[in-house]
């Protein structure tokens, strides 16, 4: 009887820890004014970012959740940016493009990894000409 009774605590034990190791991936941010993120425009407000989740889940998707994480309100693609030493604090790092504000990069404290998020075609040249003005 104590065996039965055992097994299902260890499972339990077992899938809690793959959750809580993805926790760290889970950031919540206050934006202050309208953000862009590869041709979706956030709203001013707080939203959720985490990477993807579940077996076979490609882990340099970001989800964006709005509404204390409950609505989906963008998926991005990002390439690795390796922190040397790990970073001290989660943030997220953003670029201008003339009055406009791109989402560029999510860093994850204590991980020697963040996310580097590539711009829509043709915004890139764009932030370009507007450096060079």
């Amino acid at each position: 009887m104590f065996n039965r009774m055992l097994l299902p605590l260890l499972v339990l034990a077992l899938v809690s820890l793959p959750a809580q190791a993805n926790l760290a991936s889970r950031i919540t941010v206050d934006l202050p004014y309208p953000v862009e993120i590869q041709g979706t425009l956030l709203e001013p407000g707080e939203y959720v970012l985490r990477t993807m989740t579940g077996p076979g889940a490609n882990r340099d998707i970001v989800q964006i959740f709005g509404d204390r994480g409950m609505r989906l309100a963008a998926t991005a693609r990002s390439i690795p940016l390796l922190q040397r030493g790990g970073a001290d604090s989660s943030k997220v790092v953003l670029s201008q493009a003339g009055d406009r504000y791109l989402l560029s990069q999510l860093v994850v404290q204590g991980r020697v990894y963040g996310y580097q998020f590539l711009p829509e075609p043709g915004t890139a040249s764009r932030m370009v000409e507007l450096a060079e003005q």
